[in-house]
């Protein structure tokens, strides 16, 4: 066997990884019926976003009492960090 160029020996591995007919397109591996409901469900939830913002269902602003409600008022007998 002789010197095999950079580019042979790509493509020779490339053929023992992934086989010889590689360059061959193969397909959607989901299948159409998979694509089309992902695009529904995206859509069906942008259209949901939508009527809900419109009718003031959903508001997009973060209130600051979620804040307190999440990590709850800071406690007064807490001692500060005198480490620094």
């Amino acid at each position: 066997m002789g010197q095999l160029s950079r580019q042979e020996r790509r493509e020779r591995a490339l053929d023992q990884i992934f086989g010889a007919n590689r360059n061959e397109y193969m397909g959607n591996i989901w299948g159409w019926k998979f694509s089309l409901f992902g695009f529904v469900f995206i859509l069906f939830a942008a259209i949901f976003a939508y009527v809900g913002t419109k009718r003031g269902l959903i508001t997009w602003e973060q209130d600051p009492k979620d804040n307190q409600l999440l990590f709850g008022k800071p406690n007064k007998d807490t001692k500060k960090d005198t480490a620094r």
